[in-house]
């Protein structure tokens, strides 16, 4: 009898030895996580700012000084958004990486102006290749790819990947569009990438829809079915890659001016940002389930230590 009690309570505390160390690693993987996509908004900043650097030298370097204020603008808050990023312990394990953006940046600031077009562009897109890589290495590091429910895994891989890749290459169309416009004619190797971009753009944005109407279920956010709120989001690009074919790609050739084009351009990846901004509070609440979860979780882990600290005095008692 005594050894049979015994046996049960030592088993007893094992296994709430082993449920505390297993609600303790939750609350960790919560707790990164959270900070994670804490630092992934202040990444998505960056990528929307270089991109507009990038678009914006493109045309001045083409000889439109219609953005010389505003690219002024657009560097300070960049220069912000580094700031931020630099404070988030999330970035300790993508030092390398993020002094590479950083001295990359500081260099693009200081020398774009006598650049050529072609090594500006360049030098550009390869910056924002290495932010767009840290966005997907803070996920990966926070853990959020992993989570246990399918519909949250899809919905990560659309918003912190396929989604970022698309509006890196509308940026491109932008940009590229830009310098053809501030030129008033379109060469062969442009037309040639904008040609490019167009169809990778298009092809991204069929796989961005079904991704994310995959992981969005039929549920209803902001009043809006799942299909509504992912057609308005991607609408300005549709509408901007007919805007390349038409006005740049076009058998007139150029037919817009440099800022109207930018200004489509910009209302295109800023919708697509929007939606990114829409659909990030569900990944928070997929976490925020988790937490819930986690509490009551320890709330039982409580109540049957209790019990078992009862047992084991009431058996060393008698």
């Amino acid at each position: 009898m005594i050894l049979t009690s015994s046996v049960i309570i030592i088993s007893a505390v094992f296994g709430l030895i082993v449920a505390a160390v297993q609600c303790r690693y939750s609350d960790l993987s919560i707790q990164r996580q959270r900070k994670g996509l804490e630092t992934i908004v202040d990444i998505r900043k960056l990528i929307e700012l270089i991109p507009q650097h990038r678009g914006m030298s493109n045309a001045l370097l083409n000889g439109d000084d219609s953005f010389k204020d505003k690219i002024i603008s657009v560097q300070s808050q960049v220069e912000k958004c580094i700031q931020v990023v630099e404070q988030s312990s999330n970035i300790k394990g993508q030092l390398q990486r993020w002094n590479k953006i950083k001295s990359d940046w500081s260099s693009l600031k200081n020398n774009y102006a006598g650049l050529s077009v072609p090594k500006s562009f360049q030098q550009h897109s390869d910056l924002i290749s290495e932010v767009l890589y840290l966005l997907v290495d803070v996920a990966n590091d926070s853990g959020v790819y992993f989570h246990k429910n399918r519909e949250c895994r899809a919905l990560t891989l659309g918003l912190f990947y396929h989604l970022p890749m698309m509006i890196e290459l509308t940026a491109r169309a932008r940009g590229v569009g830009t310098g053809a416009a501030a030129q008033n004619k379109i060469i062969i190797s442009t037309r040639i990438k904008l040609q490019f971009l167009h169809k990778r753009v298009n092809k991204s944005l069929e796989a961005i829809h079904a991704t994310l109407i995959q992981s969005l279920k039929g549920d209803s956010y902001q009043g809006k079915s799942p299909e509504m709120l992912i057609t308005e989001g991607l609408q300005p690009t549709y509408f901007f890659m007919h805007t390349l074919q038409g006005s740049i790609l076009g058998e007139n050739g150029v037919t817009i001016k440099p800022s109207d084009y930018f200004d489509i351009g910009t209302s295109a990846i800023t919708e697509s940002f929007k939606l990114f901004d829409t659909l990030l509070p569900i990944i928070k609440k997929y976490s925020c389930q988790d937490e819930l979860i986690l509490k009551r979780q320890l709330k039982w882990l409580w109540f049957f230590g209790f019990i078992v600290t009862g047992a084991i005095l009431f058996f060393l008692l008698v």
